[in-house]
């Protein structure tokens, strides 16, 4: 059973190049702010276990939610448009990171290194990475050409 594209664009070989390309610079883009996250949270709170397990439980939770909320909203407008815009809010919302760091340190200081990490993380980090979450899906739905080949392609995508 043949499905139809969203976009024409999606039938060139080369769009499905930038596509996996797309995947892959998403992926590290991920990595890379959880990277920093320590760079940011550290000197305020350390650079202990705590700070790292906040870091990395805040990254878990935000590309689960926005997986599942890519997967909607990619069902609703699953445009490439629609896809370049969430990255690029995605990115909006990290160059922001320097500007409310200090304010939201600050306030999360005094709750303790544990909930202050926590927060701190889900407040500075949490929206940026919920917004990569929600790239895979919207990548599935803008390439899958066909349902007999789906599992291929969620697979390339994901190993991305």
């Amino acid at each position: 059973m043949k499905q139809k594209n969203v976009s024409p664009a999606a039938d060139s070989r080369w769009f499905l190049y930038y596509l996996v390309l797309t995947a892959a610079l998403c992926g590290a883009l991920v990595m890379v702010i959880e990277i920093l996250g320590s760079r940011v949270i550290g000197p305020f709170f350390g650079a202990s276990l705590f700070v790292w397990t906040s870091l990395i439980t805040v990254t878990l939770i935000a590309l689960a939610a926005g997986y599942a909320a890519g997967g909607v909203l990619s069902d609703r407008n699953g445009s490439p448009a629609a896809l370049y815009g969430i990255i690029l809010l995605a990115g909006v919302l990290s160059l922001l990171v320097p500007l409310l760091k200090g304010p939201v340190l600050k306030a999360t200081m005094s709750w303790g290194l544990r909930t202050g990490a926590l927060a701190s993380s889900l407040v500075l980090f949490g929206p940026p990475l919920f917004l990569l979450g929600c790239v895979s899906p919207y990548l599935v739905k803008i390439a899958a050409g066909e349902l007999r080949t789906i599992g291929r392609t969620v697979g390339v995508f994901y190993s991305i």
